[in-house]
Formats: C-alpha cells, structure tokens, sequence
C-alpha cells in the first residue's frame, strides 16, 4: 500500500513537472513576443496549469495582492474602453488579467511542482526563460533597426508587427540584465562560468541598447547597482574589512570618473550619447509629471482628459493609469507597488533568506519600478515586474522573516 501511495505521488509530481515545463517554455516564447503566442493561447496555458493545480489539491496562492491587482486591472480596462477607446478582446483580456496572473505565476513558479526544494533553480528556471527570450527580441530588433531606417534614426518599426515605437520602448527588454550586474559579479566568486556567462550577457544588451542611443537602461543600471551594492553592505555590517574595501573601491572609481570628465579624456564631453545621458536629470519628463499631478484634482475618474503637451501621454506607469482610468485603479495599483517595495524590504532585511535571492529579486523589481517611473506599462511590460513581485511575496511568506527575528 506504500508503495502504491509512493508511485503514485511520484506521478503526481511527474506530470505537474511536465506541466510546470510547458509553463516555463510559454514564458520564453511570450517573452520574445512571437506572434504565434496569441494572447488567448497564453491565457488558455495560465488556466490549465491552475486547474491542473486544483485538481490536485494544490493551494492556488492567491493573496490580498493578487485581488488588489486584478481589481485594478479589471477596472482599469472598463474604464479605458468606456471613456476612451474600446483595445479589442485581445488587449483588454491581457491588459485586464495578465498582471495578476502573473504575480501568481511567480508565487506558484517558485514553490511548485515540490514544495522547499531547489527554490533558487526554480526562481532561475523562471527568471532565465523571460531574460532568453528577452535577449533574443534584443538581438532581433537590431535586424529591424537597420532595414527599417538605419542609424542614427531613434524611432523604427517593431519586428514582428510593424509598428514605430522610439528607442527608448526597446530598453524595457533590457531591465532584468542591467539590474543583475552586482549579482553576475557576486557570482563570479562562488561559480565563475555562470557569473562570467551573465556577465557577458549584461554587457552585449548593454553595448545593443547604447548602440540604439537608449540611455534608461544604463540610468537602471547604475542606480541598481548602488541599490545592490547597499544591500552587499547592510549583509555584512559587521565586517569592517568588507565595509572599509566597498568604501574605498567606491571613492576610487568615483575619483576616476571625476577626473575622466575633467580632463575631458578621450573627449568624452563630445560624446553624444554622453550628453544625451547627463541631461537625463534635466529631461523634459519632469515636466509632465508636474503637470498631470496638478491636474489630477480636475479629472478624478479617467478618460484621458489631462493635457500633457506634446507627448499626450505621461511617460509614467502610475500617473498613465490615473490619466486613463482614475483615481481608483491608480490608487489601487500605487498600493500594490508599496506592498511589494515593503515585501523587498522585508526580503533583504531578513537573517532567513538565503543571500542570492536578496541580490536577484528586489534589484530587478527596483529596476522594473524605475523603468515605469519613465515610461508607461502595457500587457507586454507590467507582466514581468508582477511576476518577480509574486516571486518576492512568495519567498517573504515562506520565510515570515520579521517574525523569526523577533523570535530570536
């Protein structure tokens, strides 16, 4: 009879591999945008995998986040396709479930099919598949640049469908590599092929996006990389040695830097991409930022009323949604961001939680939040951010760190 209950768990776990395969390869596929990848077949794919996991008496995950954000996506759909333009099933079934879907995705990706096993190689099964695939439409994009208009154009059309975007639309499929340069280099001491091999990566993504004249990428960058590096430090405060050599490693390169520019080596103040990049503070976004927020008062409840010059949009996630739909869903998805900065918060802050998860998870969400404070979100972007934020809700959850260390 032990035997029997044994072969068939074995089964069980056999085919939610199987299933969990499928899952995985539909984020690769999803993450390139091949067209063949409707976004009713990956809703169909979402669905059986949940049923599949009800049939088997599996938790489904669901959390007060997950609600939250289907609330505000649901609305934000009815909204928008009532008091601007109606976006077709195809948008409004992405737009409206997706985001939700895919937090619970990173929820169940990371703890399912066995439950406390091999969780980073499930979190790295996940996270690889979106970067692949991420990579490729990188790669891709560049064919089209070239035989759509050729450089120095900044606006060429979109491989698959056709349509112009700007450069910068294209330094989304970038965001996870540039936040994982601290990691790559942390890795590099404990398994160097697989550091060295992400390390080549970020750097190619990187030399394609500088090529196309983005510069979001390389701002993520830098700032996730201080970001992470500050996490390196508050992991071990204890150790002076570490702390005094960040220090000084740190003052050095900045020295560096400072005289580079002063001295103006290699001309490097005639660069264009370098002006481009410095004036990124002084960017003409800020300004569409102050004016919808002062708006925000006139058009409570959406419509794509407010007037924001000559881009007619707001080149922010959070401030797109309040122009589009109101001020519920924006207030709904502004929660839903805070709750996930906290759950980073709690992730790094935690003695319980096993380093490579702090250097991975809340540097690629951060980069996510900073890549939407300057750009809008849309069915092919917020995806990814709720499905490291599920990945972070999970692992806080798993690990009640702030419960443990009170304990102690």
């Amino acid at each position: 009879m032990a035997k029997k209950r044994k072969a068939g768990k074995k089964k069980d776990e056999g085919q939610l591999w199987a299933v969990y395969a499928a899952v995985i390869i539909l984020l690769f596929l999803d993450a390139f945008r091949l067209p063949v990848v409707t976004v009713q077949i990956t809703l169909a794919v979402i669905l059986f995998f949940e049923v599949f996991l009800k049939m088997h008496h599996k938790s489904l995950l669901t959390d007060t986040k997950f609600f939250l954000l289907l609330a505000a996506m649901l609305l934000h759909v009815v909204i928008y396709n009532d008091r601007v333009a109606n976006m077709g099933m195809g948008r409004t079934l992405a737009l409206g479930t997706f985001p939700a879907l895919y937090y619970l995705l990173g929820k169940q990706l990371l703890y399912y099919p066995c439950q406390g096993k091999n969780d980073i190689r499930k979190m790295w099964y996940a996270a690889g598949a979106v970067m692949a695939g991420h990579f490729v439409f990188s790669v891709i994009e560049i064919y089209s640049f070239y035989s759509f208009s050729g450089y120095p154009s900044r606006i060429w059309g979109d491989f698959w469908t056709g349509e112009t975007y700007y450069a910068t639309r294209y330094s989304f499929y970038a965001v996870i590599w540039v936040s994982l340069l601290f990691y790559s280099l942390w890795m590099i001491g404990k398994k160097r092929l697989s550091g060295l091999g992400l390390l080549a990566g970020i750097l190619m993504i990187n030399g394609l996006n500088i090529f196309n004249q983005n510069r979001m990428h390389l701002g993520v960058l830098i700032v996730v990389f201080l970001a992470t590096l500050a996490i390196f430090c508050i992991q071990n405060r204890n150790n002076r040695k570490i702390i005094f050599g960040v220090m000084c490693a740190s003052i050095c390169i900045g020295i560096l830097f400072l005289a580079i520019w002063f001295f103006n080596v290699g001309n490097i103040k005639d660069i264009p991409y370098m002006r481009r990049f410095l004036n990124l503070t002084s960017n003409e976004r800020f300004g569409i930022y102050i004016r919808a927020i002062k708006q925000m008062p006139m058009y409570l409840w959406g419509g794509r009323q407010m007037d924001l010059g000559y881009y007619g949009h707001a080149h922010n996630m959070w401030l797109q949604t309040y122009n589009d739909s109101g001020v519920i869903p924006f207030t709904f998805l502004c929660i839903f961001t805070l709750l996930n900065i906290w759950d980073c918060v709690k992730l790094v802050m935690s003695k319980g939680i096993d380093e490579e998860y702090k250097y991975m998870i809340p540097p690629v969400c951060l980069g996510f939040i900073l890549y939407f404070m300057f750009e809008e979100g849309g069915e092919h972007y917020i995806v990814y951010y709720t499905l490291f934020a599920g990945m972070a809700a999970k692992i806080v959850q798993e690990n009640k760190p702030f419960v443990k260390n009170r304990r102690r």
